[in-house]
């Protein structure tokens, strides 16, 4: 698959957590349902896939059910990606640059 349209990261630190690690739930994401703002175990505030956490809300707690990590790509038009797998508007892609995340729309014309 190629890369349709140009994606810089946003941040050089992002969020991690491990299976059964527990993070600080902020809130949903207004704009994009299928994810929640929250905070990992080293301070690190960023955006978490909803179906990747079990969450409390009422508790403030979020626990990783799979391994996660929020790195972004920075991607060219026309560049080779390998699609692991979408959720809510980013996909998870394989590059040369390794494993991260890239919105949706670049993945599709």
């Amino acid at each position: 698959m190629q890369v349709v349209k140009a994606h810089e990261r946003s941040f050089e630190v992002t969020p991690l957590a491990e299976k059964g690690e527990r993070v600080s739930f902020i809130a949903f994401d207004p704009k994009n349902a299928a994810w929640f703002r929250g905070r990992d175990a080293r301070g690190v505030v960023g955006y978490f896939p909803v179906g990747w956490f079990r969450i409390d809300e009422a508790g403030g707690l979020a626990e990783a059910l799979r391994d996660y990590d929020a790195a972004e790509l920075t991607v060219a038009v026309g560049e080779e990606i390998e699609l692991i797998e979408s959720f809510g508007e980013w996909c998870r892609v394989e590059t040369g640059q390794g494993l991260g995340w890239i919105p949706v729309a670049c993945c599709r014309s």
